[in-house]
């Protein structure tokens, strides 16, 4: 299962700009950690503008639940969470068709 989430920093300024990043570390440690993770990446709009995209891929659409049911639990979620404007969040997941 592949995940992609895209999204805006509420700040772009570039203190807030590292402070995100040293979050989403922290948050990928703590995805690298549930089971059924196979990758997981981040990526900036390669214009440097302000979008930003996670995309995650996941052993199976079970996986990627039960990984989204622990974030919601989770205070390093949360804290990488706390960087972004939730009105600007569109995610969406896509069946591989590589198997």
């Amino acid at each position: 299962m592949i995940d992609i989430t895209a999204f805006a920093l509420k700040s772009a300024d570039e203190q807030a700009v590292r402070d995100f990043l040293a979050a989403d570390e922290a948050m990928q440690q703590f995805v690298y950690a549930l089971p059924g993770i196979v990758r997981r990446t981040i990526a900036q709009d390669a214009s440097g503008g302000p979008s930003w995209a996670v995309i995650t891929l996941w052993a199976s659409g079970e996986d990627a639940d039960r990984a989204a049911r622990a974030a919601e639990q989770s205070a390093i979620a949360q804290a990488f969470n706390d960087f972004i404007d939730p009105t600007s969040v569109r995610s969406k997941r896509y069946q591989p068709l590589d198997k």
